[in-house]
């Protein structure tokens, strides 16, 4: 049940809800329960007077005006490469080589943000990574032994980076977490989707920017990647992976 109640304000703070799920503060704002929480939302003037039909009349007309309402409180941003972003990809050795990593860095990837200030847990999030787009970043390897992890990484066991050049991860819901949030979403690998819930941590940034951190687990053979073998078996890779980023959201002109 959504309603729509109080006069238009200009707001100097933003309203709770009490037991009974009313405002604390007057001012028009949308109470109801929208994704499992309930939501208060205050409607900033923008510098016009906002008309909304009354919840009696069409109803899709009602709703509309309700998904408008709230994301007035969105804010834009862009992610794109940078020398302080980092979006990696890690797999553990086993065997012989227990206790080595595989380490590929990708720095080629794009998404956006649609953040809200007053509530995260309402942000949007839309990233892709070029599959092909990564460094092998393993300290342990020589050169050549580098170009053969990188073939066999990108090759049809692998990411398959011909046939699926981009993954892809959408966020559906963020949740509080402690001091951190938990992302939930599909992450889309080798044209594969499969649900994933990241933990993230998020800070100011420069000049407006957002800066996000976190880490997720996944599972190679979901996506229908195989793990390497080698030396008869006596070298193997575990079948979690661990993504992990470190990225600035600039806010967008």
């Amino acid at each position: 049940m959504i309603q729509l109640t109080g006069e238009i304000f200009r707001a100097t703070r933003r309203p709770l809800v009490d037991q009974r799920f009313e405002s604390t503060v007057r001012g028009p704002f949308v109470v109801g329960d929208l994704t499992g929480a309930p939501v208060v939302k205050l409607a900033m003037e923008q510098g016009h007077q906002s008309v909304l039909p009354s919840p009696i009349g069409d109803h899709q007309t009602w709703c509309n005006s309700m998904k408008t309402l709230l994301l007035l409180a969105l804010v834009s941003y862009d992610i794109k490469p940078g020398p302080d972003n980092r979006f990696a990809l890690e797999i553990s050795k086993t065997g012989l080589m227990s206790g080595k990593k595989h380490l590929f860095v990708f720095d080629r990837y794009s998404g956006s943000l649609k953040y809200d200030a007053s509530g995260p847990e309402f942000s949007r999030v839309d990233l892709e990574i070029e599959s092909a787009g990564f460094v092998v970043k393993d300290d342990w390897v020589n050169a050549k032994q580098a170009v053969s992890i990188r073939e066999e990484a990108e090759g049809k066991n692998g990411l398959d980076v011909t046939h699926f050049p981009r993954m892809r991860f959408v966020a559906s819901s963020i949740a509080r977490a402690g001091d951190a949030y938990a992302v939930q979403g599909t992450l889309a690998i080798r044209g594969i989707e499969k649900p994933i819930t990241v933990t993230v941590t998020m800070k100011p940034g420069d000049a407006g920017a957002l800066r996000f951190e976190g880490t997720a687990e996944v599972k190679l053979k979901d996506y229908g990647i195989k793990p390497p073998t080698a030396a008869l078996g006596l070298i193997g890779t575990r079948n979690e992976m661990t993504v992990s980023f470190s990225l600035n959201a600039t806010p967008r002109r």
